[in-house]
């Protein structure tokens, strides 16, 4: 027979899948505000292709998500799907880039957060360094982490500023961009998907949790003083 401490963990338990919201997916809601920088690659060594890409900037629509900034940047990680400047475009949030389908590895997850945190806030001072930045993204993201070659793969390029990105990783680096920040994945099955920088900030239990918890804590000590008066 359960004693009543334990009796009290499972009525809680069910009490907590009861009061708690259903788990859902965040979501957001953003306006393109331009059309990116101009970055050309060779696909699979093919003609050269030249698309907009990062960074790209954002405001939110409204209703705005309180979880992230008014204004948005970002960089692409999906080559198959387009955005257009002045659009609205709905995303999933992901702050587990294992999860972004694109990425969907720990490695990659791994070389993409490393990227970022050594160059992404040098990657928005001039066209270049853009330009560079971008296409070391997407040969993390689309030829793995452990390729970092632009002679070979879906992404091929010229460009010795991206390669020199790429080499550089797995160094030692002391300048950490992300200090107090995440990587943050915005995914869609119909529009193009989107990497940025969000600020790391604590997710409060739901107030129903809360309480149960606390009553639960009322609850044993209630019966803990009970048991030592008899």
């Amino acid at each position: 027979m359960c004693s009543l401490p334990n009796r009290l963990a499972v009525a809680l338990t069910a009490a907590l899948f009861l009061t708690a919201p259903p788990a859902r997916a965040d979501t957001i809601s953003l306006v393109l505000q331009d059309s990116g920088t101009p970055t050309t690659y060779n696909p699979n060594g093919g003609a050269a292709v030249t698309v907009g890409a990062g960074p790209f900037n954002w405001v939110q629509a409204t209703p705005s998500n309180a979880s992230f900034p008014t204004s948005l940047a970002t960089y692409c990680i999906d080559l198959d799907k387009f955005i257009q400047q002045g659009g609205t475009f709905q995303f999933a949030v992901q702050t587990d880039l294992t999860l972004a389908p694109t990425i969907g590895t720990a490695d990659k997850a791994a070389a993409v957060t490393e990227l970022f945190d050594r160059d992404y806030l040098n990657s928005r001072t001039s066209v270049a360094n853009s330009t560079a930045f971008q296409i070391a993204l997407w040969e993390l993201v689309y030829d793995g982490a452990s390729s970092k070659s632009l002679g070979a793969g879906r992404i091929q390029s010229d460009n010795a500023q991206a390669q020199a990105l790429l080499d550089q990783l797995g160094t030692s680096y002391s300048n950490h961009d992300l200090a107090g920040q995440r990587l943050t994945a915005f995914t869609s099955d119909t529009s193009q998907g989107q990497i940025g920088v969000t600020p790391t900030s604590a997710v409060p239990a739901p107030p129903a949790v809360l309480l149960a918890g606390i009553g639960f804590l009322g609850l044993v000590g209630r019966f803990r003083l009970t048991r030592g008066a008899n």
